[in-house]
């Protein structure tokens, strides 16, 4: 479905260094998101959602209970391609949610920051 309307694969992804610890690693981020992708990243935060009548005015209520922590890590999942991080028997970590959860905090910082550089850098480019 290749088309000048709609986001395909790229054969090449942009692969971020990064350092932790004295040690290198690899992220590869996608150079761009579908309508789906960002629509996933948007809407990952609305953990529920009800509507009530009020007795006081009759009137529909919206209630909304966020998940903060799932539009975070629905983010980072959308836009990670590929990590070189690999387990002590040098398997490649998953890249799911939980693998995400499973972290150091201070390496999923690093990556949250350099994704976040880099769709900084692409809305930038967007404006230019």
């Amino acid at each position: 479905m290749a088309s000048e309307w709609t986001v395909e694969p790229p054969s090449e992804y942009p692969r971020l260094p990064l350092s932790w610890r004295g040690k290198d690693f690899w992220i590869e981020v996608k150079p761009e998101l579908s309508q789906g992708e960002r629509n996933r990243i948007r809407t990952a935060g609305i953990g529920t959602y009800s509507r009530r009548l009020t007795a006081k005015d009759d009137d529909d209520r919206l209630d909304v209970r966020p998940d903060l922590d799932a539009a975070t890590y629905e983010k980072l999942h959308v836009w990670l391609h590929d990590w070189s991080l690999t387990d002590d028997k040098d398997r490649k970590l998953p890249r799911t949610r939980d693998g995400i959860e499973a972290l150091n905090p201070d390496v999923f910082e690093l990556i949250e920051n350099a994704i976040t550089a880099h769709v900084e850098a692409l809305e930038a480019l967007k404006k230019t």
